[in-house]
């Protein structure tokens, strides 16, 4: 490995949209538009995009990495999902306008299973081959903004406009529990790398941290006025980071 290689690296991001999701090697820009890039950094600075994902008709609403890195998966509003493999960009899946848009898409840690959310207020699991579907999960009553699935894969999380925190068992699609507290939109759902907390975000303008495994309320975090929009567990699972619509990022310890 020459000494450019060793110089890059994953690191954190500047961009115009609602945010970035890291990926080893790479960085994904998420922002209001319709095409985006994957860059790479060297000494400190973001110098190229190495890849332009080109295909959707309207701004890109959210992104998601697969767990093993090996493909992204953007949603717009132009209604369409599509599925891109990170190493050369070529796109292998594309899931057409939708009558409900999804507003949130997540994975199994497999990938052998997707959660959509709609505008109907229920989540649909499919798998994610042929995208036939398996189970429909009915309970929120306004529609749904987040999802995401434990680490194992046994349960999925939804975070909805109705404020409450559902958590689902993916082998029957039997709701477990309702986690309520929140007083706005819980924005976005995010488990931590061992599967024993879970954090949501809130326009409310706190994030709360709920612990396994009966996933009481462990410690809620204030972030004044701001809402919050995305969450995110640091690998290890000892730190939080939250985003807000003014901008700014926050770290927590947990």
């Amino acid at each position: 490995m020459n000494d450019n290689e060793n110089k890059e690296t994953s690191a954190l991001v500047k961009a115009q949209g609602t945010g970035l999701q890291k990926v080893s090697g790479g960085l994904v820009r998420r922002g209001m538009e319709d095409i985006f890039g994957l860059v790479r950094e060297e000494a400190g600075d973001l110098v190229r995009r190495f890849l332009i994902l080109n295909g959707h008709t309207r701004p890109i609403d959210s992104v998601n990495f697969s767990s093993d890195g090996a493909f992204l998966r953007s949603q717009s509003l132009d209604g369409s999902v599509k599925t891109w493999q990170v190493s050369d960009g070529t796109l292998v899946q594309s899931i057409p306008r939708q009558t409900d848009i999804l507003i949130a898409i997540a994975w199994t840690p497999d990938r052998s299973l997707q959660a959509e959310g709609n505008r109907d207020k229920n989540i649909e699991l499919r798998r994610t081959t042929d995208r036939l579907l398996l189970k429909t999960l009915s309970g929120h009553t306004e529609l749904i903004w987040s999802l995401s699935f434990s680490p194992n894969g046994a349960l999925l999380a939804s975070g909805s406009t109705d404020t409450t925190v559902k958590i689902w068992r993916v082998s029957d699609g039997e709701l477990f529990k309702t986690l309520t507290g929140h007083t706005h939109f819980v924005r976005s759902v995010a488990f931590s790398s061992d599967g024993s907390y879970l954090a949501s975000g809130s326009w409310d303008g706190t994030v709360k941290v709920w612990r396994g495994s009966n996933w009481e309320l462990f410690k809620t975090l204030t972030v004044d006025t701001e809402r919050v929009w995305p969450v995110a567990f640091s690998p290890d699972g000892s730190m939080i980071a939250s985003g807000s619509e003014e901008g700014t990022v926050r770290l927590w310890r947990i």
